[in-house]
């Protein structure tokens, strides 16, 4: 879980790690839209940053 964090360098920083399941909880989908979302694995996680630009632009907005 460390080395997908790692990979995807700053982007990572609204990805919350969950110990017991091995998944991640992208925090800003979990309080702009109220919705969580899970993946396991780096290309689920990837393909979730780039499914939309309300996405993105909430990262900056809250990260910047």
């Amino acid at each position: 879980m460390k080395d997908i964090k790692i990979k995807l360098g700053n982007k990572a920083k609204c990805l919350t790690i969950i110990k017991e399941t091995g998944y991640f909880i992208c925090e800003v989908c979990k309080n702009v839209r109220y919705s969580v979302f899970y993946g396991a694995h780096f290309l689920d996680v990837e393909k979730h940053f780039r499914n939309g630009s309300r996405h993105n632009k909430a990262i900056q907005g809250k990260f910047n």
